[in-house]
């Protein structure tokens, strides 16, 4: 069963309460630039929501931060009865959607479901690694995913151009690489397909370790490599966001960036400003602590 209509006429873009990164950056700081984001979004025409724990707990800064967007907009949050921090984080890893039908990673069935429910809709969850979104980047109907990936294809795919790549966690064990990726793939690469270009963004090292995998792939998706170079990966500007309508959303001032507006044109991309010095480190980019709900 699909998602209604109205739910993929009306996409949301759902973002975790707090950022990933820098650990130490005071509640307050952290939710006052998280809620100008939203504000931003919002005014671009979004419909842009966080989900925050339900009961309260002590010295808990999720409950702080959730507390915070909702004095300052009640629409943003919403509340939910069972939530971890992983959940609070990584909202793109606990479920994807694909095609109107919804996937879950193993043991986030309840949380997707309820996340559903908190948006006024419902549907069949099917648990699958693909509903793990770090594991999986696409663009119109182009699939890329980590070869950490053991399940079957979902039939939504039997038409899609998909493609697999190495994961660092398998390939290259204790690595740089595989601390910051991990099993997944969209800290090092991800895609962009509109009628005006094809472009494949890979990160300098990851290139370096699996030049034949990302040629193949560039070749098999027919699409421009943009490599970018290692000392500009503190931002995360691979990890950028494709929205529902067709735009992206960019660090500022990155290469991809800059390649996407000129590839594209400035109309194309949504840049969100990067504290000076800040580094995004592991999982603190703008897609892996989003996810969007279409």
């Amino acid at each position: 069963m699909q998602l209604e209509p109205r739910v993929l006429q009306n996409p949301v873009v759902l973002f975790s309460i707090l950022p990933f990164n820098p650990p130490f950056t005071p509640v307050e700081e952290a939710v006052r630039r998280r809620l100008r984001l939203f504000d931003m979004l919002t005014s671009e025409g979004y419909t842009v929501r966080t989900a925050g724990p339900l009961e309260p707990k002590a010295n808990s800064a999720p409950w702080q931060a959730a507390h915070l967007v909702e004095a300052h907009n009640k629409d943003y949050l919403i509340r939910l009865p069972s939530m971890n921090d992983q959940m609070m984080l990584w909202p793109r890893d606990m479920f994807q959607t694909y095609c109107g039908q919804v996937f879950a990673s193993s043991g986030a069935e309840a949380y997707t479901q309820q996340v559903l429910a908190a948006l006024g809709t419902s549907c069949q969850v099917n648990v699958s690694d693909y509903g793990e979104g770090g594991m999986v980047v696409h663009s119109e109907d182009i699939y890329i995913c980590s070869d950490f990936v053991y399940d079957s294809p979902p039939s939504v795919f039997s038409d899609k151009n998909l493609q697999t790549i190495p994961s660092c966690s398998i390939h290259l064990p204790n690595s740089d690489l595989a601390h910051r990726s991990g099993d997944h793939i969209d800290t090092e690469v991800n895609i962009a397909i509109t009628a005006q270009a094809r472009l494949l963004f890979v990160n300098e090292e990851y290139r370096l370790e699996f030049l034949a995998d990302v040629l193949n792939v560039s070749r098999k998706v027919q699409a421009d490599l943009i490599v970018i170079p290692k000392q500009a990966m503190h931002v995360l500007g691979v990890n950028f966001v494709s929205l529902p309508d067709g735009r992206y959303l960019v660090p500022q001032d990155t290469i991809v960036a800059k390649v996407l507006k000129e590839r594209l044109g400035r109309r194309a991309v949504i840049e969100w400003p990067v504290e000076p010095n800040e580094d995004y480190g592991v999982g603190g980019g703008l897609r892996c602590s989003s996810n969007v709900i279409i």
